[in-house]
């Protein structure tokens, strides 16, 4: 399983892939299991971030709403959380009452342990029949989640650096515009290539636009004229 995901890491797909293909992996892996989860814990919440079904979707869900719920608690606490009757369980009442709704009498939630600081991340399996999701089911799965843990926060450490990647050549690309922009107003009006970037400071803040929105409208000389005459020296 954990080399499936490499495979997928190495393809450069995104967490949200590898999060769809674990969960997909993980219902062909236990047979007892009927939907398959993944959901992500932080500081700021939970999410469900991949599923293999409506059922899973829909008690992830409940579970976000309540802010509480075996998958919930496994992301937060690394505990694993088996309930292998569903309705003899006490514990998380709505959770409870949201699943026997909709049919899952057992429920076994999983965590991965991630190596990144501050989150947290857990498999949910969910089951139709009482009693087919207990410890026996999912030790075989259990060893493989470290491994898979590790692929994990290296899917999500690439996609951090990418987007960091982004976010400095998107930068570099404003802040060309910008010298661009600067260039063409002091030769326009006159003045210093830092006045006119005073200018399109001032201007950002009484019109509440940013400067790179600016000095984009003068590159493209498509700055409203009474904008422009107001930079005027």
């Amino acid at each position: 399983m954990a080399d499936q995901l490499l495979g997928l890491l190495l393809r450069e797909h995104t967490p949200d892939d590898v999060h769809q293909l674990l969960t997909r992996a993980v219902l062909a892996a236990v047979p007892a299991a009927d939907a398959v989860s993944l959901t992500t814990a932080t500081p700021a919440g939970a999410t469900s971030s991949a599923w293999t079904g409506l059922l899973a979707h829909e008690l992830d869900e409940a579970q976000r709403v309540a802010g509480t719920g075996p998958v919930v608690t496994a992301a937060r606490t690394a505990q694993t959380q088996l309930l292998p009757d569903v309705r003899t369980d006490e514990r998380w009442p709505q959770f409870r009452a949201a699943a026997v709704r909709q049919g899952a009498l057992g429920c076994a939630a999983l965590p991965v342990p991630v190596p990144v600081e501050g989150l947290g991340v857990a498999l949910a399996l969910y089951s139709c029949d009482a009693g087919a999701l207990g410890e026996q089911t999912v030790a075989a799965l259990t060893t493989e989640l470290p491994a898979v843990g590790v692929v994990l926060a290296n899917v999500h450490e690439y996609a951090r650096a990418r987007d960091e990647v982004d976010q400095l050549r998107e930068a570099v690309a404003h802040r060309a515009v910008i010298e661009q922009a600067k260039g063409m107003l002091a030769a326009r009006t006159g003045v210093t290539p830092e006045e006119a970037f005073s200018q399109l400071r001032v201007l950002s803040s009484h019109t509440n636009t940013k400067v790179r929105t600016l000095a984009q409208q003068v590159v493209a000389r498509t700055l409203p004229d009474e904008l422009f005459a107001s930079l005027q020296p």
